[in-house]
């Protein structure tokens, strides 16, 4: 079985401010530009526990940017950072 890669992605918001979130081992964590952790529904809503799930199983970056965009796509712009 392949190994699970970690992974951060960039999250701009409609007015400039950035997010990420990244995947150290086995933990997701959604943090603010400054570090400050933040909760994941800020971004993803009600579909916040759909993405941790997805995230959580995601085998790289590629497929976190995936899942991510298909859930934030009307709010903001994601890249792999």
């Amino acid at each position: 079985m392949a190994t699970k890669k970690d992974f951060r992605l960039k999250l701009v918001d409609t007015l400039g401010n950035t997010s990420y979130i990244a995947r150290r081992g086995d933990r997701v964590s959604y943090v603010s530009g400054s570090e400050t952790p933040l909760a994941l529904s800020n971004a993803a809503g009600n579909n916040a526990a759909a993405l941790r799930f997805e995230l959580e199983d995601a085998f790289d970056a590629a497929e976190a940017l995936k899942a991510t965009k298909k859930v934030v796509y009307e709010s903001y712009t994601v890249t792999i950072y």
